[in-house]
């Protein structure tokens, strides 16, 4: 709950920040969020609630396209207190 909170803070507060830019030719983007691991099932069931990020350039080609180059990174942890995470691992 609490990385929930912090993530809407900042989609919340981020944007108030940045609202007020001139126009310019190169666009920086920045962003971060939790990922929630949903499918395939093995995935959900072995792996906890991460996180992600993304850094991006854009260059405005015309007034109506531009150019956008971004850079993502994902993490999960191993849920280790799983039920099935013995079993299907640790055969002794």
């Amino acid at each position: 709950m609490k990385k929930i909170l912090i993530a809407a803070t900042i989609v919340l507060v981020v944007p108030v920040l940045v609202a007020a830019q001139t126009p310019q030719p190169f666009s920086l983007y920045v962003g971060s969020a939790v990922s929630l691991p949903t499918s395939p099932e093995a995935f959900a069931d072995f792996y906890k609630t991460g996180f992600h990020g993304s850094v991006g350039v854009g260059y405005k080609v015309s007034p109506g396209l531009q150019a956008v180059g971004k850079v993502e990174y994902h993490r999960f942890k191993l849920d280790y207190d799983a039920d099935h995470y013995d079993d299907d691992y640790n055969d002794d």
